[in-house]
């Protein structure tokens, strides 16, 4: 997960090794590595822009920059890889057909609603692990104070 300024930065450089590389001649098979580079850069980039909204409470009190900052910052970013995604698609569309975006927009969501799910998957074992977790805590608190109490009582009818 790169931050967003390296996000930034490296989605520029794969989109420019792109643009040079079919200036060139080159294929667009084989400039397939740029894209994908470009597309998980873009995608770090989506998800500061997402976590920006809900950050935790002490990163909101430390923050060093001002929300006016923070927002020209997301929106500048936000425009530029828009704008370079609107190019990648020329380019993909003058390669191969409107089919082969319509494709490669239905393998992306299809890819991030997997990922979701597994996301989601493994948020529900942790808050599973944590209950079952805390459930035997209490029990096995409960047992003790359950055995001392009954022992207490046992010396007491003895008269210990």
């Amino acid at each position: 997960m790169l931050d967003p300024v390296t996000a930034v930065a490296t989605a520029s450089a794969a989109f420019n090794g792109i643009k040079k590389l079919i200036s060139a001649g080159r294929e667009i098979e084989d400039v397939m590595g740029q894209m994908a580079t470009w597309a998980g850069a873009a995608s770090d980039l989506a998800y500061h822009a997402n976590e920006k909204k809900s950050p935790p409470l002490f990163k909101k009190l430390t923050s060093g920059k001002s929300v006016e900052q923070e927002a020209m910052e997301i929106f500048a970013h936000k425009r530029k890889i828009e704008a370079q995604e609107k190019e990648l698609r020329e380019i993909i569309l003058y390669a191969y057909g409107q089919e082969a975006w319509r494709e490669l927009i239905g393998l992306r969501r299809r890819i991030k609603l997997e990922r979701e799910q597994a996301f989601y998957a493994q948020q529900r074992k942790r808050k599973a692990y944590l209950w079952n977790t805390i459930t035997a805590a209490i029990l096995t608190v409960l047992c003790y104070g359950f055995y001392a109490g009954m022992s207490f009582f046992i010396k007491q009818m003895k008269g210990e």
